[in-house]
């Protein structure tokens, strides 16, 4: 491994919930906007996993429910 750049995956309440990491750019070194648009990827994936979560919440909660709007 040459570069690495890693950055956290937080939730809404800023509790890290994970992390993005990218190795080996492929040419020279990682700039601040490779940064930010990790940082921007991990905004969108901490979004993506709370849907999901939510999702799961309520396909528990009333799975006939679910059944009946969702076929």
């Amino acid at each position: 491994t040459r570069t690495i750049l890693c950055v956290p995956v937080r939730d809404s309440g800023n509790k890290i919930i994970g992390a993005l990491q990218v190795l080996n750019k492929v040419v020279g070194a990682f700039s601040t906007n490779d940064e930010d648009l990790l940082r921007s990827l991990a905004a969108q994936v901490a979004i993506a996993v709370r849907n999901a979560e939510q999702v799961d919440q309520i396909q528990r909660r009333r799975p006939d429910q679910w059944e009946c709007e969702f076929p």
